[in-house]
């Protein structure tokens, strides 16, 4: 169960009766560990993984673009052929 002094720090909507939570370690780990109701834990877990994923997506995506292009111009098939060449993997499909 959540501590008292936990619970004390979060806001309360007065229209729902809900606790309003960041998703910042000091709010998230106690619920995370403590909480009894599995929703409330499944709810917090699912917006942590989706934090900053509006900002990092296309980050990401620019990211495999460029490992892309990079891999063709050094003369490779993918980025995946060009990672096998040090290593034991005789190609990204094996």
């Amino acid at each position: 169960m959540i501590g008292v002094e936990v619970i004390s720090r979060f806001l309360r909507d007065n229209s729902t009766g809900k606790y309003i939570i960041t998703l910042k370690a000091p709010d998230t780990l106690p619920i995370l560990k403590f909480a009894t109701n599995p929703r409330t834990r499944q709810l917090v877990n699912e917006a942590l993984s989706k934090k900053c994923h509006d900002e990092n997506t296309p980050r990401f995506l620019e990211v495999l673009k460029l490992r892309h292009e990079c891999a063709t111009l050094l003369g490779y098939q993918s980025h995946g052929h060009y990672m096998c060449e040090t290593k034991m993997v005789e190609t990204p499909e094996k």
